[in-house]
């Protein structure tokens, strides 16, 4: 759908006058009042919807487990995410879209694959001897556990 922008005025004096959705009507009014029209195309075709997110976090050093909540607006495509940060210090930071009704499920889920991040990561620094900057690169390509 498009839509009909009438404009008057120029640099710090421009403005919208009115906007129409039939064609005829803009050039009408624009040639009354000496104005512009500029055509537009609406994106009501674009499905924006608010998603819930929640982020838990897993700090290594304390092994403290911490949730906020959030919201973001995506239009085609949501992204669950795994990421390993190095700084302030070693954490695991899990992102994940919900709904109301599975809130407390995926804080568990979250949990759970926190701890078993944690038994790897462990696991190859300590036995291993890896550093943290070798646990973020092994974790970068490390299929994601959902």
């Amino acid at each position: 759908m498009k839509v009909f922008i009438v404009t008057e005025g120029s640099y710090s004096d421009y403005h919208i006058e009115k906007v129409f959705i039939d064609k005829l009507k803009a050039e009408i009014y624009a040639e009354l009042i000496c104005g512009e029209v500029e055509e537009y195309n609406t994106s009501n075709e674009d499905l924006y919807k608010r998603y819930n997110t929640i982020q838990c976090f897993y700090r290594l050093v304390d092994k403290r487990f911490s949730t906020y909540k959030g919201s973001i607006v995506e239009s085609k495509k949501l992204i669950n995410s795994n990421k390993y940060n190095l700084y302030p210090t070693p954490d695991i930071c899990i992102t994940r879209v919900y709904n109301e009704f599975e809130e407390n499920t995926i804080i568990d889920n979250c949990k759970k694959i926190c701890e078993d991040y944690y038994a790897q990561i462990n696991c190859l620094t300590k036995n291993e001897g890896w550093t943290d900057q070798m646990v973020k690169d092994w974790f970068d390509k490390v299929p994601k556990i959902q």
